[in-house]
């Protein structure tokens, strides 16, 4: 049973986030959310009245993992302790095969 309105109002819009999408940046006005084929859809017309869906998470709607963000593409650790981890897990794997 759903408990929130499936329709947004007439007035909704988002923006197209993904960098590589061809409608990056473009504002969308929004038909309709759905969530078809294990995938959340934001519909919306083109410029030819065609209806269009694209990833719910390719939009401003969709709110990044904090974690992801707060990163911001960095990493917490060290290629070179990486790599020496995965030397210690190939050491600890081959010492548990004997």
């Amino acid at each position: 049973m759903r408990t929130a309105r499936n329709r947004p109002s007439q007035a909704q819009t988002c923006r197209v986030t993904h960098p590589f999408h061809p409608l990056f940046n473009r504002e969308l006005k929004i038909v309709t959310i759905r969530h078809n084929w294990k995938e959340r859809r934001v519909y919306f017309h083109d410029d030819h009245d065609r209806l269009i869906g694209i990833s719910f998470y390719w939009t401003s709607l969709y709110d990044p993992d904090p974690a992801v963000e707060l990163a911001a593409g960095r990493s917490f650790f060290l290629v070179s302790d990486l790599l020496a981890l995965v030397a210690q897990i190939r050491v600890l794997r081959e010492g548990a095969a004997k």
